[in-house]
């Protein structure tokens, strides 16, 4: 187990943010599995808590909604073990999303995600984001409010 002190080596730091930018630069899941620690939890708001395995599947419902999807993170910042990256996922809307048939779209949703690291491998990820924000994109019948 590392100390506090460890930790918060700037040496650490580093190494905690370049995890971070390999998963969220990738989009191959089993180099991004090998990035998840085996009792990984993440949250996010509206949703139940979910492992590795249910991560993974999501991300692979939106690889295969967005194929074309990346992660442009605009800004991040470290402190011991956590990690935060703000910025945006963008893709074009070419595969069924929750059932929505695709719409050929070019979409946006941006995010705040905090990730802590140990071990070298993602423990724990919360999302920030606003679900409604894709979808208001994606749905033929759902406008974004002014």
């Amino acid at each position: 187990m590392q100390t506090d002190i460890e930790v918060r080596q700037p040496a650490a730091i580093e190494r905690n943010k370049a995890i971070v930018l390999k998963f969220y630069g990738e989009h191959d899941l089993k180099v991004q599995g090998d990035l998840l620690a085996p009792e990984f939890v993440g949250r996010a708001p509206g949703v139940p808590r979910f492992d590795r395995a249910g991560f993974l599947r999501g991300l692979a419902e939106l690889y295969a909604s967005f194929p074309d999807g990346r992660y442009v993170n605009d800004n991040i910042v470290a402190e011991g073990d956590q990690v935060v990256t703000v910025g945006r996922f963008q893709g074009t809307h070419t595969g069924a999303f929750h059932g929505m048939p695709a719409t050929g779209k070019r979409v946006t949703l941006t995010a705040v995600h905090v990730d802590r690291i140990a071990g070298g491998k993602i423990v724990e990820h919360l999302r920030m984001s606003d679900p409604n924000e894709l979808l208001e994109q994606i749905h033929p019948t759902v406008s974004a409010s002014p």
